[in-house]
């Protein structure tokens, strides 16, 4: 009688081919992080920049909703706020709340991210936004954000539009 030959149904890996996949990704996290880190300023100022131009959309559209002048003020090294303006006179109207408010000290829920500032206002600060959804007074301008090597740039014209522009330093 002939003896059957054991199979094993053993499957899987090797400790041996587990440590050399952990080695590799180890050796690729190397290198990838501090890539990352050394971009993460910049894209923190990019993001910075893009919700400041979705706040400015969001008041200038609410100014039209609601058919009433919005006025919209900033800090230089600070945040922003936009306030109510029933008179488009600028300046926020008595015993109302602020619309929306972005602070200049990083770590709150509506804030600057940590690095980025609002280095300066060419436009009338502040400006409103009237029930047309343009700039009272028909003035033009820019908001600039900046870290330590790039800056970023909201530009306002008259007819209420807004453009994004990045650029280094």
């Amino acid at each position: 009688m002939m003896k059957k030959k054991k199979t094993s149904d053993a499957s899987g890996f090797a400790f041996a081919e587990l440590m050399v996949v952990i080695a590799i990704i180890g050796i690729l996290s190397a290198i990838g992080i501090p890539a990352f880190l050394s971009r993460l300023p910049d894209m923190r100022l990019r993001a910075a920049v893009r919700n400041m131009y979705a706040d400015l959309q969001r008041v200038k559209f609410e100014a039209v909703k609601r058919n009433r002048c919005m006025g919209v003020a900033f800090t230089v090294g600070g945040g922003y706020t936009a306030f109510f303006d029933d008179d488009c006179d600028k300046a926020a109207d008595t015993g109302t709340l602020p619309f929306l408010t972005v602070s200049g000290t990083p770590g709150g829920v509506d804030s600057l991210p940590g690095g980025v500032s609002i280095a300066s206002v060419n436009i009338t600060n502040p400006f409103c936004y009237n029930s047309q959804g343009m700039i009272c007074g028909s003035q033009t301008g820019n908001i600039t954000l900046a870290n330590d090597n790039l800056t970023g740039m909201v530009r306002i014209r008259p007819a209420g539009g807004l453009q994004i522009e990045m650029s280094d330093e």
